[in-house]
Order: C-alpha cells, then structure tokens, then sequence
C-alpha cells in the first residue's frame, strides 16, 4: 500500500478542486478572439473571425467552446468563405464529436459531398461509420451503396441492397440526402437503388438481369433513372437483343416521357397497356402523364374509357377517375361526369374526397341545375371547400355575366349542404347586390338585408365579411376572426422566379417523424439564428415549421422583417398562423409598412390612398425587390418591361433599373395614378392594374347596367377578381392597424357606391 503524506494530499485536494473549478468556468477565448465577440460577429452575418482561421495551426476543438452543433454551423460559413477544406474539417469534427442533430447532418453532409465530388473511396470508409451509427438511416445506406457502385464493386452492391431490403422491409426509401448544386432526382430513390442493381447483375454476367429491366420500367414511376438505364442499354449493344416487341416498346416509351417526347411516350406505351402484365400502377400513371404533356386530352379519355372495362378493383377505379378527368380538360363535360361519378360509387372512402372535388370541377362547367345537383349529392365527400373556391368562382362569374339570376338562386339554395359557408357567401353577397339593382328573379332568394347579414356573419371569406358589412352600414374588428383569405398571395399574374422552401406541411411532418424523440428542432433552427445564417434561418423554419412553438416561429419571422427580409418574414408568419383570431401580432407581421418612407411619399405625391398601394406592392411582390414573374414582370410593383420603359420615358428617368425600389415605387405609383384618373373608378384601375386597361373598357362595354359589384364578380379572369379582393382586404388592414380607419370607409375607397345602401 502506498502511503502518502499529509502535505501531498492537501496538494492533490487542491489541484483537483482548481480542475473542478475551471471546469465550471466558462471559456472566454476561441482562436484567439472573446467569445463574445465571435459570437457577436456571428451573430451580424460577419465571419472575419473565421477568414483568419488557419486550418493547420489552429486546434478546431476549440469550437466547443461556442456551444452544441457549432461545428456544423460554422461549416457552412466556411462554405460561403469558398473554403471547402474548412468546411470539410468542420464537419469531420462534428461527425466525430458531436451530439444529435448535428452528427447526423454532418455524416449526411460528408457523404454528399464525397459523391458529389466522386471521392469514392472516402466516401466508402466515412459511409460505413455512417451506417454502424445509423444502421435504419437509407441516406447513410444509400451513400455507401452508391459507393460501391461508382467503384464497380458490383457483387457487393447485390450484397448491400439485399440487406438494405431485409432491413427497411415493408417501407419507402426516402433518403434525405442533399447534393450540393443539384436539384433531387426526379424519381423515388427506390428506383435508384432498382438501378443499381440493374447494372450490377448485367455486369456480373446475371442472365436475369432483362427481368430488372422491364420491373424497373414496368413498375415504378418515370424518372430519369429510365432515361439513364435506356442509354447504358445502346451503349452496350443490348438494346435490339433479347427483349420482346412490346419490352422493347416498355423502354422506348419510358424513355420518350422522361425526354419530353410526350406524344411519342403516348404511342408506345398505349400499345404496351394492351398486354394485362404490364397494367401496373406506374404505367397507368404515365400513361395518364403523357396524354397530358401531348395535350392529348380526348384521346387520353378514350383510352382510359375503354381500359376501365379491362380492369378491376382499385386500377379500374383509377382509369374511371382519369377518364373523367382527361374528358373534362377535353370540354367533353357530360362524359367527364359520367365517368367521374362512377369512380367515386366504386371508390374507397378515404378517395372519395379527391374524386368528388373533380367532379365538382366538372358539374361547374355545366348548367346551374347539374351544379346543383351535384353539390346536393357529392358536397358532404368535400374535406376542403377552399380547394373548389377557384371552380365556383368562375361558375359564378358566368352566371353573373349572363345576368342568370334565377340559376344564382338554385345554387345558393343548394349550397346550403355544401361543406363551409365562403361560396354561399359569395352567392348571398351576389343575389343582394342584383336584387339592390332591381334585377328580376334574384329576390327569389329572400331578403337583401337577411342575405347580407349571412355573408356578413361567416367567416370562411373574410372580403365577403368586410363588404357585405359595409352595405349593411357597419365595419368590422379585423382582429375578430380567423383571416382565411389572408394567406401568402402569389405575386399577380404569374408565379416568383426566386426559389420557395419545400412548402408542403405533410413534408415538414415527415421530416420531423424521420428522428422522433431523438432531437430538439427548436434547438436546431434556432442553431441558424445564433450563428448568423438568416437564409437557412429561414429555410428550416418553414421546413420544419409544424414542429416549432409559434412563438419561435413569429419570433423568427421578426426578425427576418427586422433584417428586411419581408417576403420571407410574410410567408413564414402567414404558414405558421394558427387558426383562431388573427392578432394584432400576427396582423403586423403580415401586413408591414416596408419601404414605409418612400411609399408615403409616392402615395402623397400622386395622390393615391397609402393603404390601397401598400395592398397592392404586398400582393404584387411581398416586397421583394427583386422577384421576378415568369412573363417579366419584375420588382416591388412587378412592372412589365414595355410598361416599366414608357413610364420611364414620360417621367423622364434615364437609368432604368426596376429592381431599384425607389425607381420601382416611383412608376408604379404614376401607373396605378394614370389608370384611377382615365378609368371610372378605384376597383376599374386595379382590375386594368392586373388585367390590362384595354380588357377592361372591353368587359365595360359588354356589362352595361351593372354596378361595380356586379362588374368585379362577372369578371371573366379568375386571378383579377381574386387580385381585387386580396387588395381590399389588406388595404383594410392596413388602414385599420396603421391608420386607425374603419373597415367601412376602406370598402368605400374602392367601392364607392356601395356602402351603406
């Protein structure tokens, strides 16, 4: 036994208590600079402290000291540094050293980058870490694999899938990984891996190899992964040898559709349908799929017609579906209701819902008696009457144009089933105002004051609420009801060029189900915020936003508006609203006086009411500055190109730059000031704003008689009406928040006639 001396022991006692001291003092140092302000930098967007980080001297480890996941984060500065070594390093710490998400991400990052570098070999060694860690995760699985195949291991490839198959039995392959750079395959991974395995018993002389082939074709999906394998067959040689006329026709086909060549792909895969083996539903779905890209719709209702005969159970449910669905688009309305009402006889339940909203697609194509009808007995199979909103709009802006009342009538008393009160609503506020014009056989409908008050009472369509009130001489509380119509509006006329974050719930769900219990998502998103990635800040919290507080979720957006970023701020805070009453939070973040000092100075300048042009930028671009439509259309006020040069030129502006807000602003406010001064009134100059100013004295002169009411709900675009209700009611809110103005005299700004009749 060793003894040892009381002076020793006082001296070992002490070391271990200064150990155990500086164990609970937090550093104050990382590579040389104070943590607080590193973080600070971090924190601003600034990584001057990391430009000066020397991979070989400095000792990473001390990332520790800047909390959980910091590697991770910090890798991804080193990316936009254009340091891809640091980035490396940074990862390769986390992975080795981290805790969960962050192990995680970084072994899928790793992996990535390796095959997107085709460092395979590197790939191969981290990969079978990956998988020991993680052996349920197909990201980890799937890089080793396609490994393995970009090595031409191709007997370990067999091996690998086999037990990848035994494992994940009975589930889809989803595989999260992200290539930098690239876009995900079109196509389900499942296919990948059919693939590879594909090959790899072509390669190893497998003479079932022909037999992966035609279930790659036959049975999953077209996706690129067709395209590939029809190539790797011609350069093989092999293509012209030992498939059959209609295999042959199987892979041609698939391949035509994968390239474009829709009508092609329609030829040659409607003679593969014929042979009973082939009817898998993949191929049913591409046949459908290139009917459609041809544009071929009759023919495509023809087909599916004739195969609905052929066969049973759930595939001859989907050829009924599709033939109602393709004769529709056809104009072939009685036969599309036909078919589609015998799919949904012969549907599951839990289909019903699909098929019934096409089928009161097809009956809005047809007379007030068939809608009607066909609300009365498929409107309970609706789960979502939003989704219909569109359809019934248009069905109701015919029979408004052609002064139809008494089938008005039919439908606002059929609607009456029909699952939410917005269309009838809708119809009620429509009926009101013809019968206030005298119009013969809209007061079938009843009283106007009692079809006002129901328009005005439901809350499903808040415009409904908020003009039907102002007829009946009454504003409403916007912080009252739920704002259904309030969602992110798409910029007018045309979709953003700028990218969009997966905007799916059901994917934010999924994504969070993929690691129950084992993480924090708070922690992680909130990871962005402390580390001074606002753009990833805010990819993840629309991404994962179901699984967030929505108090981090509007904290979030706040601080995305605070940065300037208020399109991303509006779609973030209008994702994560929950239902109920919209506060006066909520209502601030949605509605923001951005660019506040320079719109109050245009409005003033050309005499516009502030409200009705704040409405009109927030619907326009969400105030992006430099979002940018599909047809042209560009900046806060999406001027058009033709547009944007003639103003310039009569405003005497030399350098044109749309993108600029100030220049922006500046000629929109004259446009929309041009188009209240030469057309009759508010509500013409946003119709002509959207539509065109030309298309509007054309539908003035074929609506004689009808008051602005009537004139903007027989609109014959959809978008235009919709564009007019969505100004007047954010107008509306931003009188009410900002300017403490009633919502009467906000409808009155816009529909001057109307209030208080």
């Amino acid at each position: 036994m060793i003894h040892l001396k009381p002076q020793t022991i006082a001296v070992l006692f002490l070391i271990t208590a200064i150990a155990a001291c500086a164990r609970d003092i937090p550093p104050t140092m990382v590579w040389g600079v104070p943590v607080a302000e590193f973080t600070r930098e971090l924190e601003t967007g600034a990584a001057s402290a990391l430009a000066g980080f020397d991979i070989e001297s400095d000792d990473i480890g001390e990332v520790r000291h800047l909390g959980d996941g910091a590697a991770y984060y910090l890798a991804l500065h080193a990316e936009r540094l254009g340091r891809p070594r640091l980035a490396a390093a940074f990862l390769r710490h986390e992975a080795q050293n981290g805790t969960e998400p962050w192990r995680r991400l970084s072994h899928a990052a790793i992996l990535g980058r390796g095959l997107e570098s085709g460092s395979f070999v590197s790939v191969l060694e981290s990969a079978r870490v990956a998988t020991r860690l993680y052996p349920d995760d197909p990201t980890m699985s799937g890089a080793y694999i396609e490994a393995l195949y970009r090595l031409e291991r191709y007997q370990a490839v067999i091996e690998a899938l086999d037990e990848e198959e035994t494992r994940h039995a009975g589930r889809a392959v989803v595989s999260s990984l992200v290539r930098d750079g690239r876009e995900p395959r079109w196509g389900d991974e499942s296919a990948e891996r059919k693939l590879w395995r594909t090959v790899a018993t072509y390669r190893l002389g497998d003479p079932l190899w022909r037999r992966h082939v035609v279930e790659l074709f036959r049975d999953y999906d077209v996706g690129d992964v067709h395209v590939r394998v029809h190539q790797f067959l011609v350069s093989q040689q092999e293509l012209d040898r030992g498939f059959s006329d209609v295999e042959r026709a199987l892979l041609d086909g698939k391949r035509a559709l994968g390239t474009g060549a829709a009508v092609n792909a329609m030829q040659l895969l409607g003679t593969v349908i014929e042979r009973p083996e082939f009817r898998t539903p993949a191929l049913l779905r591409d046949l459908s799929r290139a009917y459609s890209f041809a544009a071929h719709w009759r023919q495509g209702g023809d087909a599916f017609s004739r195969l609905s005969s052929e066969l049973t159970g759930d595939r001859a449910v989907y050829a009924l579906e599709h033939a109602g669905r393709h004769y529709r688009v056809a104009g072939r309305f009685i036969d599309s209701l036909r078919y589609l009402e015998a799919a949904h006889a012969a549907a599951s339940s839990d289909e019903r819902a699909r098929i019934a909203r096409y089928l009161l697609m097809t009956a809005s194509r047809l007379n007030p008696d068939v809608f009607s009808r066909a609300i009365r007995e498929y409107g309970a199979s609706i789960e979502n009457p939003a989704q219909l909103y569109n359809e019934f709009d248009d069905f109701i802006a015919r029979l408004v144009a052609g002064r139809d009342w008494g089938g008005l009538v039919s439908v606002y008393r059929a609607l009456e089933s029909f699952p939410g009160s917005g269309v009838r609503a809708q119809v009620a506020y429509v009926l009101s105002e013809a019968i206030a014009s005298g119009h013969t056989g809209a007061a079938a409908a009843g009283d106007r004051t009692t079809l006002l008050e129901y328009a005005a009472q439901q809350t499903d369509r808040p415009y409904y609420t908020i003009t039907a009130s102002a007829m009946l001489g009454r504003s409403v509380s916007l912080l009252d009801f739920e704002a259904g119509e309030l969602g992110v509006p798409t910029p007018a006329d045309h979709d953003p060029v700028e990218h969009d974050p997966v905007d799916e719930a059901i994917e934010a769900d999924r994504l969070v189900s993929e690691l129950p219990g084992v993480w924090d998502v708070e922690v992680f998103v909130r990871g962005f915020l402390s580390f001074g990635l606002p753009d990833e800040l805010y990819e993840h919290a629309f991404r994962y936003r179901s699984a967030l507080r929505a108090s981090t979720v509007f904290e979030i957006a706040e601080l995305l508006a605070a940065g300037g970023k208020y399109y991303e701020s509006i779609r973030l805070a209008a994702a994560a609203r929950p239902a109920g009453e919209l506060d006066r939070r909520s209502a601030t973040l949605l509605y923001p006086r951005a660019f506040r000092e320079l719109i109050d100075r245009f409005t003033e300048a050309e005499s516009l009411p502030r409200p009705v042009f704040y409405a009109l930028i927030r619907e326009e671009s969400l105030f992006s500055p430099t979002i940018a439509s599909g047809v042209g259309a560009t900046g806060l006020s999406q001027l058009m190109p033709a547009t944007a040069r003639d103003m310039a030129t009569r405003m005497g502006i030399t350098s044109l730059d749309v993108t600029d807000p100030e220049t922006n602003l500046a000629i929109g406010a004259r446009y929309l000031s041009g188009l209240m001064t030469n057309l009759p009134g508010p509500m013409h100059a946003l119709a002509a704003y959207n539509g065109g100013q030309g298309r509007v004295r054309s539908w003035m002169a074929s609506r004689s008689g009808f008051t602005d009411v009537l004139f903007h709900e027989s609109i014959p675009f959809t978008e235009t009406r919709g564009y007019i209700r969505k100004i007047l009611v954010s107008a509306a809110y931003y009188a009410s928040l900002y300017e403490g103005v009633e919502t009467r005299q906000t409808v009155e700004s816009i529909f001057p006639s109307v209030v208080g009749r």
